[in-house]
């Protein structure tokens, strides 16, 4: 994971050694960021770990679904996953299809703003998955830029 795209309150992957989990954690392997450091990574693990030791937690349809979000996805030009209230609107792609690409777009709704991470269709082409995959804490960045609330607990 590139050092750029961590910030505190991410939700990271942690290497499977069991050193690194308390008993909260041991299952998933998923930690939040509790501080940067100049070399090392604070979490909610036991240990202090290496940037180059964690990865992105893929966004995955169950954890979209335990977020609230709702399966849609009925056409080829609807999001596969929205959340929806009063505040704002999600809209997720997590499957390429031939006539959209993969990505979030998250409105505010006071504000009429909407920001967006996009993977466009060329990157179907990209054999390395992760080059062409949406994570937890990409979404967590998102709502941020959007000055949203949105609480993700894994």
């Amino acid at each position: 994971m590139r050092i750029e795209e961590l910030f505190v309150g991410a939700y990271v992957k942690l290497p499977e050694l069991e050193y690194y989990y308390d008993e909260e954690d041991f299952g998933t392997g998923f930690s939040k960021v509790r501080s940067l450091s100049r070399y090392e990574l604070d979490t909610d693990s036991l240990s202090e770990i290496g940037y180059d030791q964690v990865t992105g937690i893929e966004l995955t349809e169950d954890i979209l679904l335990s977020l609230g979000f709702k399966k849609d996805g009925y056409c080829n030009m609807s999001p596969d996953y929205v959340f929806e209230n009063d505040l704002m609107s999600i809209s997720i792609n997590l499957e390429e299809r031939v006539m959209r690409s993969t990505g979030i777009w998250i409105t505010n709704k006071k504000t009429k703003n909407t920001v967006s991470l996009e993977i466009p269709r060329a990157s179907q082409l990209i054999e390395d998955r992760s080059k062409r995959t949406l994570y937890v804490h990409q979404l967590q960045k998102l709502l941020i830029l959007s000055d949203l609330e949105f609480n993700i607990e894994l």
